[in-house]
């Protein structure tokens, strides 16, 4: 899997551009998150901690990459094929897909698998040739704590505050407003 992302990541984005990708610069995806956080907290009843952790993310520089890469955009493993050697060797569902946040791919396999395996395949993708940076792991995590708004910053994504807010749809509110909880008492927990 580290593999396969680090070369997903390493493709030129001037091909992914003519490819009609659509590509974002750092500082784009930094403010479109805050944009889709400001549009999501009167919906999702935001707690201020839960607030305060988000805006202190967006202003610490030393959590953002100051580079973007191709993303799935969507990676999880109902996107991924496999050999019989468990090695990836293709990924499906490309509708996802922009230059952005190369911590995007990696925000639901921490969900998934947690810490030490997020540490671990952090590891694999730098041996790969993949672009990490000194606080990339922290990244990812803060990045899952703003999954109820948006995994991904692209205007085109909608995690579940912006499917409410384009359909009108309110029955995934309870959802998005679960997940804030969970974060809030993890760091309630952590503090």
């Amino acid at each position: 899997m580290a593999e396969a992302i680090a070369a997903l990541h390493a493709i030129n984005h001037d091909a992914a551009s003519e490819a009609g990708i659509r590509v974002l610069q750092p500082a784009d995806v930094r403010q479109s998150l805050a944009k889709k956080m400001d549009q999501a907290k009167p919906l999702l009843r935001v707690s201020e901690l839960i607030w305060q952790r988000w805006q202190n993310w967006l202003a610490d520089d030393t959590y953002w990459p100051k580079h973007s890469a191709l993303v799935h955009g969507d990676l999880h493993a109902g996107h991924m094929l496999v050999d019989q050697d468990h090695r990836v060797t293709g990924l499906l569902d490309w509708t996802e897909a922009e230059v952005s946040d190369p911590a995007t791919d990696f925000a639901v396999y921490y969900a998934v698998f947690g810490e030490s395996a997020l540490t671990h395949l952090l590891q694999r993708y730098q041996d790969a040739g993949g672009r990490v940076w000194p606080r990339m792991h922290d990244h990812i995590v803060e990045l899952y704590c703003t999954y109820p708004v948006a995994i991904c910053a692209s205007q085109q994504r909608f995690a579940i505050a912006m499917f409410v807010l384009q359909t009108g749809d309110e029955s995934y509110l309870e959802l998005a407003q679960m997940m804030l909880s969970a974060h809030e008492q993890q760091m309630a927990g952590l503090g």
